[in-house]
């Protein structure tokens, strides 16, 4: 089967060519991703997107194999990923996290897997949660502040705080 058959069959939903370039997608994915807290099914999804958008903009110019290109784009998938992962830890963390040499291994991996799953929580919660979080966890503010700034009750505050706990909750049971 030719490439422009496979990209014209991935174009059209079929399935047996969308399954030979999530395979090429899954030989990358498996050989290469290795840090924690990026979920393989993430940069398949991620990956298989980018391949829509680019074969539909024909920006596959058939300078290399269709597999070298679908490889190549796989790659820059997880690169992006593992970046935004990274900026998210640092940012949700404050970089207060104690110094390393206090620690054993194993509370570091904790932290590490900690970090992880809430970055991955806050990425999947609504926005207004999102933004109730960065309010109480990365300003510090109090219920009662937030309430002056959102202009509402604080009893509305806690409810809001509360149903966003159990959206976590939820999340975390779904990931976990």
């Amino acid at each position: 089967m030719s490439d422009e058959e496979i990209i014209r069959g991935y174009l059209e939903g079929n399935t047996k060519d969308y399954g030979v370039i999530v395979g090429w997608i899954r030989e990358v994915v498996n050989t290469t991703l290795w840090v924690e807290g990026v979920a393989a099914d993430d940069i398949i999804s991620d990956t298989t997107y980018k391949l829509l958008v680019n074969f539909r903009a024909y920006r596959f110019k058939y300078q290399s194999s269709l597999k070298t290109y679908v490889q190549k784009i796989t790659r820059f998938t997880i690169i992006d990923t593992i970046r935004s992962h990274k900026r998210a830890r640092e940012y949700l963390s404050g970089n207060n996290l104690q110094p390393l040499e206090n620690k054993s291994p194993l509370d570091i991996f904790e932290d590490e897997e900690e970090v992880t799953i809430f970055n991955r929580i806050f990425s999947l919660i609504n926005e207004q949660c999102r933004q109730l979080w960065e309010m109480i966890f990365h300003d510090l503010l109090s219920y009662k502040e937030i309430a002056k700034k959102l202009n509402i009750s604080e009893a509305a505050v806690k409810t809001k705080a509360f149903r966003c706990k159990e959206e976590a909750i939820e999340i975390r049971k779904k990931i976990a």
